[in-house]
């Protein structure tokens, strides 16, 4: 079964910066939920200098990523390679997985790389929330 991401990046209500600000990194916290045992989110990474799928050049791509918040890892679930920037514009390319097919794609996240900055920014919302309520705060 493939999960399908409904709304654009240009569509979504909140887009956050995870690491280096200049990287063109961001994910949507409302899209941040933890499923069959992973924690899944909406990524959208945004380039200045035109990249190439498949022979034709894209700006950005929107993922749905699923991490694995105590193991530390990570695999995409979806992708989707936009022409323009913000996940605007004719899609170039897309990769879909299964679920079965993501968890065996799981791979180590690498230390300092926007990938960990994702996954710090993504797994702290999730415990955040997950967290009880402490009085006076």
């Amino acid at each position: 079964m493939a999960c399908a991401v409904v709304a654009t990046p240009a569509a979504a209500q909140e887009w956050k910066t995870a690491g280096n600000p200049k990287a063109g990194t961001f994910f949507e916290p409302a899209s941040v939920a933890a499923k069959e045992g992973a924690v899944y989110a909406k990524i959208m990474f945004d380039d200045t200098r035109a990249k190439r799928f498949e022979g034709k050049p894209y700006l950005s791509d929107v993922r749905y990523t699923r991490f694995d918040c105590e193991r530390r890892t990570v695999a995409d679930q979806k992708i989707t390679k936009y022409e323009s920037a913000q996940g605007r514009g004719a899609v170039v390319g897309e990769m879909v997985r299964t679920h079965a097919e993501a968890a065996a794609a799981m791979k180590p996240i690498e230390p300092g790389t926007q990938g960990d900055a994702l996954a710090q920014a993504i797994c702290g919302q999730l415990a955040q929330a997950r967290s009880p309520a402490q009085p006076g705060k």
